[in-house]
């Protein structure tokens, strides 16, 4: 499942109008290397060596001490370095804004 340009555009916007909206948020703004291996399907420690290669963007800030990404960063990630997403709980990827999958399929 590939990336474009206007799906994040289109996730962007659904992030903020989420954030904003009165009731709580159904979106993560940010997201870790748990959910990032989940995404792309790697091994329990791929996102770990991949930061620690510099292959990732930078971390958006820590929270207790771990890094965190702009989801919309990691989404914009994939599209340039052409990485399939495999875990879409959240639609950004699906034509209907539908998940690909979510956590109760674990």
């Amino acid at each position: 499942m590939r990336v474009t340009k206007a799906q994040l555009r289109a996730a962007v916007g659904r992030v903020a109008e989420d954030l904003i909206a009165d009731r709580p948020s159904t979106i993560p703004s940010v997201v870790g290397l748990k959910e990032i291996n989940r995404m792309f399907g790697y091994a329990s420690n791929t996102a770990y060596q991949l930061r620690a290669r510099g292959v990732m963007p930078e971390p958006t800030s820590p929270i207790s001490g771990n890094p965190v990404w702009k989801l919309v960063t990691i989404y914009a990630w994939a599209e340039e370095t052409n990485r399939e997403i495999v875990w879409d709980p959240w639609g950004i990827c699906a034509p209907s804004g539908q998940p690909t999958d979510t956590l109760a399929d674990q």
